[in-house]
């Protein structure tokens, strides 16, 4: 379908990957959100990613923590798109701050 999208692009008709904005009838237009991955895992260690989940084009999640059995559902435009790895940077989360982001301090 990759030839298909280039050339609506090509005629400049709006497609999904331009996030709906700007009216109604464009939201309407953009297409539902499904469940794109179920996915039951443990958490191994409580300072390192257990699971990436990736989104195309986006970017990813890493799941950290220790506990016996998890559950996550993620959806995205029609369903596609998402999918589970191994940690790309397992180790990031120790030089995380302990507190919210919304309550760290910006630094002078």
């Amino acid at each position: 379908r990759a030839a298909e999208l280039m050339k609506r692009l090509e005629r400049g008709e709006k497609t999904i990957l331009q996030p709906p904005s700007g009216d109604a009838e464009r939201l309407r237009s953009f297409p539902q959100h499904r469940v794109a991955l179920e996915h039951t895992f443990e958490g191994l260690h409580r300072q390192h990613a257990t699971l990436d989940v990736a989104f195309a084009g986006i970017g990813w999640i890493a799941i950290t923590g220790q506990f016996p059995t998890a559950t996550i559902r993620a959806f995205s435009p029609n369903g596609h798109g998402v999918c589970t790895r191994p940690p790309m940077m397992p180790f990031e989360y120790k030089k995380i701050s302990p507190h919210m982001s919304a309550t760290r301090k910006t630094p002078k």
